[in-house]
């Protein structure tokens, strides 16, 4: 009667065994599936970004809207724009600065300025364009991709902007001898007409006596 009980706790030893590593076993897979499904870092969006695309996607199209092509946005009414949308989203009504940070992150503005004045339209002509590849309409997972200038960047920039005034200074100076060439072929020329004109009048003027 002795062995059958010790048999028995031998089992219930087994089965307490096989029930802590039962329980080990799916700490460890419930422990590696949390350790499986932990988000990975991903790149911050930049909230001015992120702002700005929703507010043109969200804005009263008489305001500003995308372009036709998506490729850009216009602003269509300034005042309207800085004083009742900008608001909604940033903490000021300054359109000058908000266009400064697009500038930051590498948009530009884009002219339509006609050949013929004629061909200028009073309601659009006051119309504001920016452009940047990467701001798309319906395609907010490019914005990823656009950065902000950084000082390495800013840096180029001065040094490109340094060498582009060099370049107008020398362009200034090559005119301004051309000009003084010029005015002094002119000025030959002149002399030179002149004195050849003298020359056929008084040609003239004595012909005419041999003839009387």
């Amino acid at each position: 009667m002795v062995h059958p009980t010790k048999k028995q706790k031998r089992g219930s030893s087994s089965s307490s065994s096989s029930s802590s590593s039962s329980i080990e076993t799916s700490y460890t897979v419930k422990a590696s599936s949390s350790s499986s499904s932990c988000p990975t870092k991903q790149h911050q969006l930049p909230l001015f970004l992120s702002k700005t695309y929703h507010m043109i996607d969200r804005c009263d199209p008489t305001i500003s809207t995308w372009s036709i092509a998506g490729d850009n946005f216009v602003v269509k009414d300034v005042e309207k724009f800085a004083s009742e949308v900008l608001p909604l989203y940033f903490k000021h009504s300054n359109f000058s600065s908000f266009a400064r940070q697009l500038n930051f992150y590498g948009f530009r503005k884009l002219r339509s300025d006609p050949i013929l004045t004629n061909d200028i339209d009073p309601q659009t002509s006051c119309y504001v364009r920016f452009y940047h590849e990467k701001f798309q309409k319906d395609h907010p997972e490019l914005l990823q991709t656009i950065k902000r200038a950084t000082k390495a960047s800013d840096q180029q920039s001065k040094e490109d902007v340094d060498t582009l005034k060099l370049e107008v200074y020398k362009l200034k100076n090559l005119v301004t001898e051309m000009e003084v060439g010029m005015e002094r072929k002119i000025s030959d020329m002149t002399y030179d007409y002149n004195r050849r004109i003298t020359s056929l009048t008084t040609e003239c003027d004595r012909l005419a006596n041999l003839v009387k």
